[in-house]
C-alpha cells in the first residue's frame, strides 16, 4: 500500500510538472520558422533559392522546390487586413496561370483523388 501511495504522489508531482512546462514549437517551412510577415518570409525563401513571381489578390507567389520536386508554387498567404503570414500553402504539378485559371477543376479533381491537375498542401493555417 505504502509502494502505491508512493508510485502516486510521484504520477502526479511528474503530470503537474509537465504541465506547467509545455513545449510548443514554432512550424518550419524548409527549416524557416513560420512567423512574422509575408515579406519577411519571403525573403527568407528567395535567400534558399526561391523565385518570386509576383503578388496575387490572394497572396505573394514564389516557385522552388519542394520535397525534392522543382517548380512548385509556394503561395505566402496574409491574415486579413494585416502582413502577418497567415498559411503556406504548396502547388505541385501547376503553373501559376493555370492556378490561376482554377487549375484544379474537374470537380475539384474529384474531390482530390487527383490524377493530374495538381497538389495543394497547406502547411500551416492559422
Amino acid at each position: 500500500m505504502k509502494k502505491t501511495a508512493i508510485f502516486l504522489v510521484f504520477f502526479v508531482l511528474v503530470a503537474l510538472l509537465n504541465a506547467q512546462n509545455p513545449t510548443l514549437s514554432v512550424p518550419k517551412f524548409k527549416g524557416i520558422e513560420i512567423t512574422g510577415t509575408v515579406d519577411q518570409f519571403g525573403s527568407k525563401l528567395t535567400n534558399q533559392g526561391f523565385k518570386f513571381l509576383g503578388n496575387e489578390d490572394y497572396g505573394s507567389v514564389y516557385m522552388g522546390s519542394f520535397a525534392g520536386i522543382n517548380d512548385c508554387l509556394v503561395i505566402l498567404v496574409p491574415v486579413v487586413n494585416s502582413k502577418d503570414i497567415a498559411s503556406v500553402n504548396v502547388i505541385i504539378g501547376l503553373t501559376l496561370s493555370d492556378y490561376n485559371d482554377g487549375g484544379i477543376s474537374h470537380q475539384g479533381r474529384q474531390k482530390h483523388g487527383l490524377r493530374s491537375g495538381g497538389y495543394h498542401i497547406t502547411l500551416l493555417e492559422c
